[in-house]
C-alpha cells in the first residue's frame, strides 16, 4: 500500500509534466519558425535597403558628370564627337544603375563593361535580385564569370542577366559576335557553363577568374 500511495503522489507531477511537454513543445517550434521567418525577413529588408542606398550613391556619382554635360547640351554651341560620346557612356551607366545596380556597383564588372563599351559592344545587364542573399564565395565566381566573358568579347552584344531568386540558375548570359550566339549559365556552385548555337557541345568553364575584392 506504501509503494501504491508513493505512485499515487508522483504521478500528478508526471502527468503535469507530460502535459506540459504535449503543450509546450509544439509552442516552442512555432516560436523557433516564427523567429527564423523574422530573422530572413529582416535579412532582406536589410538587403533592400542596402541595395537602395548603393544605387543612390552611384547615381549621385553620376550626377557629377551628367550636370556638365547637361549644361553643356543647353549652350548654342553643338557638341564635340567626344561629348557625344561621353554623354552615351553616362546615360549607359545610369541604365546599368537602375536595372541592374549590384553589377554596376561591382568595380570589377564596371570597368570590364567600360571598357566593352569602349571596344564597340553593346552590353545590356538586367539584375531581378538573384545574387543577393547569396554566399560571398558564391557571388564573387558568379561576378568573375561576368567579368571574363565581357573581356573575352571582342565585338557584337551582350546580355547579362541575373535570375530572380529561387532559380535553378544564378543567370543567364548571352554573346552574339554576328558569327556565333554563346550562351553562358551561371550556375548555383558559381561556375558557368556555355554552349554555342552552332556546337552540340556543352561545356563548364574550367577557369574560377574572380574579380579581387577591394
Amino acid at each position: 500500500m506504501e509503494g501504491l500511495g508513493t505512485s499515487a503522489v508522483n504521478l500528478g507531477p508526471l502527468l503535469m509534466a507530460t502535459f506540459f511537454a504535449a503543450t509546450i513543445r509544439p509552442a516552442a517550434a512555432n516560436i523557433y519558425e516564427l523567429r527564423r521567418r523574422a530573422v530572413e525577413q529582416n535579412a532582406a529588408r536589410a538587403a533592400a535597403v542596402a541595395a537602395v542606398a548603393e544605387r543612390d550613391q552611384r547615381l549621385r556619382e553620376l550626377g557629377t558628370e551628367v550636370t556638365p554635360l547637361l549644361q553643356r547640351i543647353a549652350g548654342d554651341s553643338r557638341l564635340t564627337l567626344a561629348e557625344r560620346e561621353q554623354c552615351r557612356t553616362v546615360e549607359a551607366q545610369i541604365r546599368d544603375t537602375l536595372r541592374a545596380p549590384l553589377l554596376a556597383g561591382t568595380p570589377q564588372v564596371s570597368a570590364a563593361v567600360s571598357a566593352a563599351r569602349g571596344r564597340g559592344v553593346e552590353v545590356v545587364m538586367v539584375d531581378e535580385h538573384g545574387l543577393d542573399d547569396v554566399d560571398p564565395p558564391a557571388r564573387t565566381s558568379v561576378l568573375g564569370q561576368i567579368v571574363a566573358v565581357v573581356n573575352a568579347t571582342a565585338r557584337g552584344s551582350i546580355v547579362i542577366r541575373i535570375l530572380p531568386p529561387g532559380r535553378p540558375l544564378f543567370g543567364t548570359i548571352v554573346v552574339d559576335d554576328s558569327q556565333d550566339v554563346t550562351r553562358v549559365e551561371l550556375l548555383p556552385d558559381g561556375a558557368g557553363r556555355s554552349s554555342m548555337s552552332n556546337e552540340d557541345e556543352s561545356a563548364v568553364l574550367a577557369t574560377d577568374p574572380a574579380p579581387q575584392q577591394n
